[in-house]
């Protein structure tokens, strides 16, 4: 009772951030199962912007994912569906585009992503409880989310090989989507220079969407690469670290249960962890070129930690990735080469198939092209027997004709009398047609000469089409004539125009000379003016030496003649002026 009054006197919220294939799933569970709390899963997951009511169903048994059996991952987002798809506030770009976003970058995303998680944790307070969200696509936003919100930011890592062999595991099953997140969160919008040159290093190896190549070590160095970068840049920003590289004990376990309550005021029995290892699809092919390569990436360190810390890091993370793959490797090697020689077997066999496919395809081919001809050899059968069906017909019907002929002769035997009546009459019509027919032959002459005439203005006709085309051509042949002047003179326009241009370059370039000379001329002016004014100041100052000069000699030699003194000294004075000058 003590526990639940400390959570309703809080409602701080809690968030655990992880990689992908750590066990985020088992710890966010736990908190799930505590009555106080209102738990999201994966607040970041990209599934949330189509998410409906019926892809919310899904469940940890719906796929091949080792998580702990429960209720629909995302169950408590449901009073957030849109009317249409989607969870109100979330935008696809805040999965892995804005997987670098922090408070000093573009304001209307922050401002966005601020408001999403507010509605996330106002929903949770409004049932009363502690909010409670996990990601595994936010450890370099915890300081925005931090901003945010406020709350006990939790870190969760797991040792970087078992979190490799489950991500390779998922590839062997069919499953690709966890090695390309290496590639989405390094090249997201507002990566690092250190993120984006992991990127490049993905790109450069023909890395792409579900394309891995048949060597794994290359997206091997940008995995170990890019989580060593994000607990080096962020592990200071985090309360709790839930750190399961190496194997915990009870008490280990124990620990960091005490440590999440001093700062969540929650009890989470964390005693049934267990560590698991995952089959991968290959091995790892050269351990020692993998660890150079990473150690080479961070060779120009990282901006804002100390280049001590970050070498002594890597060396750590790589050391741990060693000594496990070693251990992994003397206690599944064996097995791992029955699992290549299954690989291979498993490969002649898709090889088999893919020959059976192909062959069968041709074999179907085949049939169809064999189906085709029989079909149209039918059809033609049954064309055939359509006409021979008509043949019947049309027989049956002359033989009912021949019928019906003999009896018609038998009347006819009967009628000749009439017959012969009808003869005289018909002789009679007969003598009338002659004279018709006569009166036919006259008008057939008329019609022969009318179109005689008509062939004679036909030819006519003819005749004055052709001055006409005759006259057409000629036209064709001037207008044609023209056009190729006013292409020459086009032309020349042309040559005229590039010579003008020229012309305005040489201009453009004389004037930029004239230009510099001026400038010089104007530093030469200043520096006379510079001189004049020195002078002018020394003149003053000889004058002024001159009028005491001529006051000495008049104290000094009263009785001597002045006036040639004063002249003596305007001659000097005149003299001077003059060399000034």
């Amino acid at each position: 009772m003590k526990e639940k009054n400390t959570c309703e006197r809080t409602f701080q919220p809690i968030f655990i951030h992880s990689s992908f294939r750590t066990g985020s799933t088992w710890l966010w569970s736990k908190f799930r199962n505590n009555p106080n709390c209102y738990c999201y899963y994966e607040i970041f997951n990209e599934s949330l912007s189509t998410i409906d009511f019926k892809s919310i169903m899904q469940s940890p048994s719906d796929w091949n994912s080792h998580h702990p059996a429960g209720a629909p991952y995302f169950s408590e987002f449901s009073p957030l569906l849109q009317s249409g798809e989607g969870v109100a506030g979330f935008d696809a770009d805040m999965a892995y585009t804005e997987f670098f976003l922090s408070s000093d970058d573009d304001e209307y995303r922050v401002a966005r992503t601020k408001a999403y998680l507010v509605s996330l944790a106002d929903l949770a307070r409004s049932n009363g409880k502690i909010p409670v969200m996990s990601c595994t696509r936010s450890l370099a936003r915890v300081k925005l989310i931090r901003e945010a919100l406020g709350g006990t930011q939790i870190l969760l890592k797991r040792n970087l090989l078992n979190q490799w062999l489950s991500y390779s595991n998922q590839n062997f099953n069919g499953n690709g989507y966890f090695f390309n997140t290496i590639a989405l969160s390094a090249g997201s919008e507002f990566s690092a220079p250190f993120t984006l040159m992991i990127h490049k290093f993905i790109r450069d190896n023909d890395i792409g969407f579900d394309s891995f190549g048949d060597n794994h070590d290359t997206l091997l160095i940008a995995f170990l690469a890019l989580h060593i970068y994000l607990y080096i840049k962020h592990e200071g920003d985090f309360d709790v670290i839930v750190d399961l590289a190496k194997k915990k004990s009870a008490d280990d376990m124990d620990t960091i249960s005490r440590d999440i309550c001093n700062r969540a005021a929650l009890n989470i029995d964390l005693a049934d962890h267990r560590e698991a290892y995952s089959a991968p699809c290959m091995l790892v092919r050269d351990i020692g070129r993998v660890l150079t390569m990473v150690r080479s990436l961070f060779a120009k360190g990282i901006p804002g930690i100390d280049d001590a810390i970050v070498h002594q890091t890597v060396d750590r993370e790589l050391a741990d990735f060693h000594d496990a793959l070693v251990h992994y490797e003397h206690v599944a090697g064996s097995a791992h080469g029955h699992i290549d020689i299954f690989a291979a077997t498993i490969a002649r066999q898709k090889a088999d198939h893919q020959a059976m496919i192909h062959e069968h395809a041709a074999l179907r081919q085949s049939a169809d092209e064999q189906i085709a001809q029989l079909h149209e050899h039918l059809q033609d059968s049954e064309v055939a027997l359509q006409q021979e069906r008509a043949d019947a017909q049309q027989a049956k019907r002359q033989a009912q004709l021949l019928e019906e002929e003999l009896e018609q002769e038998q009347l006819q035997a009967k009628t000749v009398e009439v017959l012969q009546r009808d003869l005289a009459r018909a002789l009679e019509q007969n003598s009338i047609l002659d004279i018709e027919l006569h009166r036919e032959v006259t008008d057939k002459a008329a019609l022969q000469s009318r179109l005689t005439q008509i062939a004679d203005d036909v030819s006519a006709l003819r005749q004055q089409w052709l001055r006409t085309e005759a006259g057409l051509l000629e036209k064709l042949e001037q207008a044609t004539l023209a056009t190729e002047q006013e292409r020459a003179k086009a032309a020349q326009a042309h040559a005229h125009c590039a010579t003008l241009a020229a012309d305005l370059r040489q201009a453009e370039a004389s004037a930029a000379v004239a230009s510099g000379k001026v400038e010089a001329l104007e530093r030469d002016a200043t520096s006379l003016n510079l001189q004049l004014a020195e002078t002018v100041q020394a003149l003053q100052r000889e004058k002024l030496e001159q009028e005491k000069a001529s006051t000495h000699i008049e104290f000094v030699l009263p009785d001597r003649g002045q006036e040639g003194v004063r002249d003596d000294l305007k001659q000097r004075w005149d003299t001077m002026i003059k060399r000034l000058r």
